[in-house]
């Protein structure tokens, strides 16, 4: 989901056109499904910025910022 939709700000279009790079999180936990009172301890497990990862903990730890840039292809949100 698009940080827009979830703010209630787009119909659900993406908000990159493919070819773009993409700034994204991948989180320990979905936030909307859990007990709010485990909402502090989510974690961020990935960090992409600018199609290149930044940040990479727990099972991705392994993951390289050295990789080639991640580039939108098409986006289901």
């Amino acid at each position: 989901m698009t940080s827009g939709a979830v703010a209630g700000i787009c119909a659900g279009a993406p908000t990159h056109p493919p070819g773009y790079y993409a700034d994204f999180a991948v989180l320990s936990d979905d936030f909307f499904e859990i007990p709010e009172g485990r909402i502090p301890g989510i974690e961020a497990l990935l960090t992409v910025v600018g199609g290149r990862v930044v940040h990479a903990a727990g099972f991705l730890v392994d993951v390289k910022s050295d990789l080639p840039r991640f580039v939108i292809a098409r986006s289901r949100y």
